[in-house]
């Protein structure tokens, strides 16, 4: 269980950097 909240937290950091890279490219 621990493992998979660490996973969602890493895949939202994830997701908010490329969301950033996707708006400084745009």
């Amino acid at each position: 269980m621990g493992n998979e909240k660490e996973r969602a937290v890493i895949g939202g950091k994830v997701r908010e950097k490329s969301r950033e890279k996707f708006a400084t490219v745009v």
